[in-house]
């Protein structure tokens, strides 16, 4: 987002905590940046530290906007914003009453809602989720991410990858992606396995992701006889790439969104119907969404597109039409920066 944003328009500043990947992502020739702490916890001395640090930088550079994205700033960022006398915006990526519930608290009994001027969410489902705990439905807006598109890749680096992953080029890959923990539908990824290797002798399944359920998932691709059938690729920074040698992808956990780079790669997804996955996927256009959480019902699906290659070009061009209108950063972040301009006109 901060990359994309107009530096005509805007003069950026960033203040982190922690090293990571944002510092190493971001165009630092164009923006400030600084670093104002190395502890990043609910409660903590160090948090009273930030929010001076915050206040002070604010006044020095002349700020109009604080912006903030992740939990523990949240409030930080809007009282500083307060009594600066500025302007907060928080993007909220999580639903806040499953993942962030003392902040969900701190929205009905404390002040730091009324002090936040907007909202920013990824998903209406999550907008939804901030109305239920009192946000108002004006204060916020549903921006489906600022991401770079990207659909090509060179058959030279497909072989590549393919190669590196030890798949042949000629196999169809079915991909899952993810921490690999309880509740995530991985076990009804593995049981499917079978049900689609009967009528695609020639599929192999890539799990993308660790975690603690690596080793039952592993015992049970053995049980199932589908060990050899399997790839576990671990976490992996070339996401983006990997989506480019994949045939299709399989979510199946109806408690939160997954696996959206998956159509953002112009890629067919299957998932568990859910409210918060049909805003990733447009049922029966770009992929399939599955009211029966049955290996059989995954598996029926796989199969239907890996056995009509008309059916796949047909729903890969859906998708890709449709990861442009919805999800690309170009258009996506002028809606963010008329929300930035709404609000500093408001204060004139």
């Amino acid at each position: 987002m901060i990359n994309s944003l107009d530096k005509k328009k805007f003069n950026i500043f960033v203040l982190y905590i922690k090293e990571g990947l944002l510092k190493q992502e971001l165009n630092q020739e164009e923006v400030k940046i600084k670093k104002i702490g190395d502890v990043l916890k609910i409660k903590s001395f160090f948090n009273i530290l930030y929010f001076f640090k915050i206040c002070s930088y604010v006044k020095e550079n002349k700020i109009n906007i604080i912006h903030t994205q992740d939990p523990i700033l949240y409030y930080i960022g809007s009282i500083a914003a307060k009594i600066t006398n500025i302007k907060h915006i928080r993007s909220q990526p999580n639903f806040i009453s499953k993942y962030e519930r003392k902040n969900a608290k701190t929205l009905k009994y404390l002040p730091f809602e009324k002090w936040t001027n907007h909202f920013i969410t990824f998903n209406k489902a999550t907008k939804k989720d901030l109305v239920e705990v009192g946000v108002k439905t004006e204060k916020i807006t549903t921006i489906y991410g600022y991401y770079d598109l990207d659909f090509g890749i060179s058959k030279e680096k497909i072989k590549r990858i393919k190669k590196g992953l030890g798949i042949d080029e000629e196999k169809r890959v079915i991909c899952s992606i993810g921490r690999l923990a309880e509740n995530k539908g991985l076990e009804l990824y593995i049981q499917m396995i079978p049900i689609i290797l009967e009528k695609i002798d020639n599929a192999v399944f890539l799990i993308i992701g660790d975690g603690p359920l690596k080793k039952v998932l592993i015992e049970m691709a053995k049980k199932n006889h589908v060990l050899d059938k399997v790839i576990f690729s671990g976490n992996r920074t070339d996401v983006d790439d990997l989506m480019k040698i994949i045939d299709l992808g399989v979510y199946a956990n109806e408690k939160s969104a997954g696996m959206g780079i998956v159509p953002r790669n112009g890629k067919v997804l299957i998932s568990v119907n859910s409210e918060i996955m049909s805003e990733y996927i447009v049922n029966g256009k770009t992929g399939f969404l599955i009211n029966e959480k049955s290996p059989q019902a995954f598996g029926k699906e796989v199969i239907r597109i890996l056995e009509n290659e008309k059916l796949m070009n047909i729903m890969e061009a859906n998708t890709k039409e449709f990861a442009i209108n919805r999800f690309d950063g170009s258009n996506n972040i002028k809606i963010f920066e008329n929300v930035v301009m709404k609000i500093l006109n408001e204060s004139k």
